[in-house]
């Protein structure tokens, strides 16, 4: 799986999602860690990369606001932890 933010803090904190965006794997191991499984991290990064290619811009660091996500959702029952 192709990094599109690797460890490069400019892209880490660009103001809109690239369109060609995929999870970096050390996030994915990262929710691998909170007990969810590929399977369900590959729906929540759908779900993630269609919510933020269709709203505004953010002033924000992705991975946390993937982490806010991932959390929101697992708070909401939307996703559980296998």
């Amino acid at each position: 799986m192709k990094n599109n933010f690797s460890d490069n803090h400019n892209n880490l904190k660009s103001k809109s999602l690239p369109k060609n965006w995929e999870l970096p794997e050390r996030w994915r191991e990262d929710t691998l860690g909170l007990g969810l499984s590929n399977k369900q991290i590959d729906v929540m990064e759908k779900r993630f990369k269609d919510y933020w290619l269709c709203n505004q811009e953010i002033n924000s660091n992705w991975k946390i606001v993937w982490e806010e996500w991932i959390m929101r959702m697992m708070i909401l029952g939307n996703i559980k932890v296998v």
